[in-house]
């Protein structure tokens, strides 16, 4: 077992030694660009690189959209199709309120995951020793929970106007690929104009794990998710329920 694990540390290790500049001063900086960041070539590129395109740029922003879109869908739609919310309605709360609670409860649950990742993250710098910061570990969790935070407020934000969890998962899944594909063809075709309008560009643009906190890319992640809870709110104010 002790070998095996061993064995493991070591492939895990060679192939992060394989992206340029692993070790300081080591392999070509990527060209300079307006989106530099987002382009394959700048995200594989060292240690940073590898936990970026490993888990920040995939694993960790699927599995993480996939749970909070779930459940942003299913907190207020899914729960009026069910007759739960019913209950709810007839004490005395305001609708504005019962909408915060779950916009808060999502955005809670959906820190919980990401935090999650960010310790399994940190675990992956200590044990392999990769040149990454805490710092930086931190920068990408938090853009990654902002990012997955959005697309489960969409998500939430669809069924509180519509009445209907399928709407929400539609269009909250709709948003977060389309997302991904911006950023994804941008950077192939270096169009500008999709990676600004693709939140995963924002959040991937920005280098978290090789710069750190940007608060400009944090703020634009934030405003997502905020807009989403504010037109929830009065989506579901206006509503007439016994439709």
């Amino acid at each position: 077992m002790v070998r095996g694990h061993v064995r493991g540390v070591r492939h895990v290790r060679r192939v992060v030694s394989t992206h340029a500049g692993f070790r300081q001063g080591s392999g070509p900086e990527p060209a300079p660009g307006r989106h530099q960041s987002v382009q394959l070539g700048g995200r594989r590129h060292g240690a940073p690189g590898y936990l970026t395109s490993t888990i920040f740029a995939l694993i960790a922003p699927g599995l993480a959209s996939v749970f909070a879109i779930g459940l942003g869908a299913k907190i207020v739609a899914g729960e009026e199709e069910d007759g739960t919310l019913e209950l709810e309605l007839t004490a005395p709360v305001a609708r504005h309120s019962l909408v915060l609670q779950r916009v808060l409860a999502l955005w809670t649950s959906t820190f919980i995951v990401v935090a999650a990742v960010c310790a399994t993250s940190l675990l992956q710098v200590g044990v392999l020793r990769l040149d990454v910061s805490v710092e930086n570990v931190l920068a990408g969790s938090a853009g990654l929970l902002l990012l997955v935070m959005g697309f489960g407020t969409v998500a939430l934000a669809a069924g509180a106007m519509t009445g209907r969890r399928g709407i929400g998962l539609g269009i909250g899944s709709a948003v977060a690929v389309l997302s991904y594909m911006l950023n994804s063809v941008g950077e192939v075709l270096q169009a500008d104009w999709m990676l600004t309008m693709s939140p995963f560009a924002w959040f991937l643009g920005a280098r978290p794990l090789f710069d750190g906190f940007d608060w400009t890319s944090l703020a634009a992640l934030a405003a997502v998710s905020i807009v989403a809870a504010a037109v929830a709110v009065v989506g579901y104010e206006r509503r007439n329920l016994m439709t």
